[in-house]
């Protein structure tokens, strides 16, 4: 197809653009649509970090079980987890303090936690705080 010398696709394209004259050859024509020009939303937290970091802490911890969302429009979980992990990386101090009582209400939110420790991961922490985080993760556990 990409070979200017060859008859045969020369031949083709000439009897394509005869019946269809509006005819352009496409970068990949194998594919229905093309992922370069279409775009990508982010996903929308329903709070703010700051708003997060000021909840109460009944409020949070029902947040972060309940909220869903919608996938597609407007404010997701997705959104919600990353501001969460965002808040953790920021915030350690906060993190800390909140992580003992929650976990036992939020054991089963694996995407909480899966969050909770990408911020965690990303934290400017030293080595003795990052022992503190986990010696506190072996006594819950």
């Amino acid at each position: 197809r990409n070979s200017e010398d060859n008859k045969y696709v020369e031949e083709f394209v000439s009897s394509i653009l005869k019946e269809y004259p509006d005819f352009r050859p496409r970068r990949h024509p194998e594919l229905n649509f093309d992922f370069e020009s279409g775009s990508w939303t982010e996903d929308k937290s329903p709070v703010t970090k700051e708003e997060l970091l000021e909840r109460d802490f009944e409020e949070l911890v029902e947040l972060l079980d309940d909220y869903e969302g919608d996938k597609w429009d407007g404010p997701s979980r997705m959104g919600l987890l990353i501001t969460f992990s965002n808040c953790v990386k920021d915030n350690p101090l906060w993190a800390k303090s909140i992580v003992k009582d929650s976990y036992e209400r939020l054991k089963e939110r694996e995407d909480v936690w899966d969050y909770f420790f990408r911020g965690l991961e990303n934290a400017e922490l030293n080595v003795r705080e990052y022992i503190q985080f986990f010696e506190m993760f072996m006594e819950m556990c």
